[in-house]
């Protein structure tokens, strides 16, 4: 049986590899993803696909894990996230806290904070 911190980290690691079965497999087909502070962005597995494969350019998308907090069934984890931009690679930080039910996401909730890229910064 896997922990919850387990669980939301497997689903980064199939994001990373670019394996949808595998990344979706973690997630209840009636899951929700919220932007924050409670915009629904995506109703259940279908909507979560393609706000997650098809808003990103996830080929070439990074997230890393770097620590997470959890409490019972929640787990809450800053991933910074690396993206291909028209300047080169751009950074964003994103907060998500995810809500564990039997084994798999039943929720999510985010919140996107792009990093500044070099060349903007000097310009």
């Amino acid at each position: 049986m896997k922990t919850p911190e387990e669980i939301v980290g497997g689903q980064v690691h199939a994001l990373n590899a670019t394996d949808i079965d595998a990344f979706m497999s973690f997630w209840w087909e009636d899951a929700t993803f919220y932007g924050h502070p409670s915009k629904l962005m995506a109703d259940g597995a279908l909507e979560i696909w393609q706000l997650v494969f098809t808003n990103f350019n996830v080929c070439s998308t990074q997230a890393t894990l770097i620590s997470c907090s959890f409490l019972g069934d929640s787990v809450a984890e800053p991933v910074p996230l690396t993206q291909p931009g028209s300047l080169g690679p751009m950074s964003s930080n994103i907060a998500a806290l995810f809500k564990v039910e039997g084994q798999k996401i039943k929720t999510a909730s985010a919140m996107v904070t792009p990093a500044p890229h070099v060349s903007a910064m000097l310009a």
